[in-house]
Protein backbone atom coordinates (compact mmCIF):
# COMPACT_ATOMS: atom_id res chain seq x y z
CA UNK A 1 0.00 0.00 0.00
CA UNK A 2 1.06 3.62 -0.70
CA UNK A 3 2.42 5.50 2.13
CA UNK A 4 1.11 8.44 1.55
CA UNK A 5 -0.90 10.28 3.98
CA UNK A 6 -4.34 10.52 2.77
CA UNK A 7 -6.61 11.18 5.41
CA UNK A 8 -10.40 12.13 4.45
CA UNK A 9 -13.21 13.69 6.40
CA UNK A 10 -16.43 13.44 4.81
CA UNK A 11 -19.14 15.95 5.13
CA UNK A 12 -22.48 14.06 5.10
CA UNK A 13 -24.18 14.65 2.09
CA UNK A 14 -28.06 15.11 3.34
CA UNK A 15 -29.11 15.37 -0.75
CA UNK A 16 -27.47 15.19 -4.47
CA UNK A 17 -28.32 18.81 -4.74
CA UNK A 18 -26.50 19.92 -1.79
CA UNK A 19 -22.85 21.00 -1.83
CA UNK A 20 -20.34 18.90 -0.28
CA UNK A 21 -17.24 20.37 1.57
CA UNK A 22 -14.01 17.43 1.40
CA UNK A 23 -10.86 18.11 3.76
CA UNK A 24 -8.03 15.82 3.60
CA UNK A 25 -4.34 16.02 4.23
CA UNK A 26 -2.22 16.08 0.93
CA UNK A 27 1.42 15.59 0.19
CA UNK A 28 3.14 18.25 -1.23
CA UNK A 29 7.21 18.00 -2.75
CA UNK A 30 9.02 19.26 -5.49
CA UNK A 31 7.70 17.99 -8.94
CA UNK A 32 10.59 16.10 -10.88
CA UNK A 33 11.18 14.48 -7.25
CA UNK A 34 7.53 13.41 -6.87
CA UNK A 35 7.57 12.12 -10.73
CA UNK A 36 10.82 9.93 -10.04
CA UNK A 37 9.46 8.72 -6.81
CA UNK A 38 6.41 7.37 -8.16
CA UNK A 39 8.29 6.15 -11.48
CA UNK A 40 11.40 3.90 -9.24
CA UNK A 41 9.07 3.39 -5.99
CA UNK A 42 5.58 2.02 -7.97
CA UNK A 43 6.71 1.83 -11.89
CA UNK A 44 3.63 4.42 -12.64
CA UNK A 45 4.32 6.50 -15.68
CA UNK A 46 1.58 9.49 -16.48
CA UNK A 47 -0.47 8.42 -19.35
CA UNK A 48 -2.70 11.53 -19.05
CA UNK A 49 -3.14 14.84 -17.89
CA UNK A 50 -5.24 17.93 -18.08
CA UNK A 51 -4.90 22.21 -17.56
CA UNK A 52 -6.89 23.25 -14.58
CA UNK A 53 -9.04 26.82 -14.15
CA UNK A 54 -6.57 27.90 -11.96
CA UNK A 55 -3.52 27.47 -14.20
CA UNK A 56 -2.23 24.52 -12.72
CA UNK A 57 -1.92 20.89 -14.45
CA UNK A 58 -3.50 17.48 -12.81
CA UNK A 59 -1.83 14.69 -14.19
CA UNK A 60 -2.89 10.94 -13.84
CA UNK A 61 -0.22 7.70 -13.37
CA UNK A 62 -0.73 4.34 -13.55
CA UNK A 63 1.43 0.84 -13.40
CA UNK A 64 -0.87 -1.27 -15.51
CA UNK A 65 0.77 -4.43 -14.36
CA UNK A 66 -0.23 -3.33 -11.08
CA UNK A 67 -3.42 -1.14 -11.48
CA UNK A 68 -1.45 1.28 -8.57
CA UNK A 69 -2.47 5.11 -9.26
CA UNK A 70 -1.43 8.41 -8.45
CA UNK A 71 -3.64 11.77 -9.52
CA UNK A 72 -1.06 15.21 -8.78
CA UNK A 73 -1.83 18.63 -9.64
CA UNK A 74 0.92 20.35 -10.15
CA UNK A 75 2.26 23.99 -10.98
CA UNK A 76 5.05 22.51 -12.79
CA UNK A 77 7.78 23.52 -9.89
CA UNK A 78 5.62 21.65 -7.08
CA UNK A 79 3.72 18.59 -7.48
CA UNK A 80 0.89 17.45 -4.86
CA UNK A 81 -0.70 14.41 -4.47
CA UNK A 82 -4.23 14.34 -4.92
CA UNK A 83 -5.21 10.97 -4.91
CA UNK A 84 -3.85 6.88 -4.86
CA UNK A 85 -4.97 3.76 -5.33
CA UNK A 86 -4.66 -0.24 -6.05
CA UNK A 87 -7.03 -0.81 -8.54
CA UNK A 88 -8.32 1.33 -11.92
CA UNK A 89 -11.75 0.31 -14.21
CA UNK A 90 -12.06 2.04 -17.74
CA UNK A 91 -14.92 3.19 -18.12
CA UNK A 92 -15.61 4.28 -21.59
CA UNK A 93 -12.92 4.15 -24.35
CA UNK A 94 -12.06 7.51 -26.35
CA UNK A 95 -10.55 8.10 -29.57
CA UNK A 96 -8.80 11.34 -29.55
CA UNK A 97 -8.27 12.71 -33.19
Amino acid sequence: MKKFVMMLLLVPMLSFAQTVTLHKSILCGEFNAAIDHLKKQYGEKAIWQGKTNIDTTVIFFLNPETNSWTLIETNGDLACSISVGESIEVLNKVKFD
